[in-house]
């Protein structure tokens, strides 16, 4: 075997050996997510509503300052890619985005001092509650699913207390399309049950928008 073709060889041989550890730096579809939401929250103002967003009052939404805004990750539906919760610091207003096809979607978001309170994991159910100073005139619970294609339907809504006293619990079929009163809390926990299986409610837990959060956070 003359030497250029053993040389050929050993080029051969040892590009084949590197090829798994080439194919180990390719990033998942988790990291591409947390580095997908690193940028976007990178920004100087930070998009929490959609564009042309008119809220209750009649006003069109405008970015929030990044330094005005919070964040946090959750696994509300059952894949391997999390979900990005941003709010502003207010939380006047707070949204719902996931990793699809490459791109950042938003898939839920509300407005009026309700944030994300918390999910059960991998169950495609998640929580928004009143913050605690509105909350103290009424203590709205919203409970939305997230179906595998990524689209949000509210399936429970939940009075949890008011002024008066009063207590309510609603259930939505899609099947119907109506929604029902439920007696109590015992057959709201017995319904809960048939989406959340068994599963605890996981608290939410946001952080500042700033670059030592994100990176290590969003990684």
């Amino acid at each position: 075997m003359s030497q250029k073709i053993r040389k050929g060889l050993l080029l051969f041989m040892s590009l084949v050996m590197l090829m798994p550890a080439v194919r180990g730096f390719a990033a998942t579809p988790k990291q591409e997510a947390l580095k997908a939401y690193n940028r976007w929250l990178s920004n100087a103002k930070v998009q929490v509503m959609p564009k042309g967003y008119i809220d209750y009052d009649r006003v069109q939404y405008t970015p929030t300052p990044a330094a005005n805004t919070e964040f946090a990750i959750a696994y509300i539906n059952n894949d391997a890619i999390p979900e990005l919760i941003v709010r502003s610091k207010d939380c006047v207003y707070c949204s719902v985005l996931t990793y699809k096809n490459g791109k950042i979607v938003r898939i839920w978001q509300n407005y009026f001092y309700n944030s994300v309170k918390g999910y059960y994991s991998k169950t495609g159910m998640f929580v928004d509650k009143r913050t605690p100073e509105f909350a103290r005139i009424a203590d709205y619970q919203n409970y939305m699913l997230m179906s595998p294609s990524g689209s949000v339907t509210k399936r429970f809504d939940v009075l949890v207390s008011s002024t008066q006293g009063s207590k309510s619990y609603e259930y939505y079929s899609p099947k119907t399309k109506k929604w029902t009163s439920l007696k109590n809390h015992t057959e709201f926990r017995k319904k809960l049950l048939t989406f959340t299986k068994g599963k605890a409610l996981t608290p939410v837990r946001y952080y500042r928008n700033t670059a030592a959060n994100r990176n290590s956070i969003l990684k």
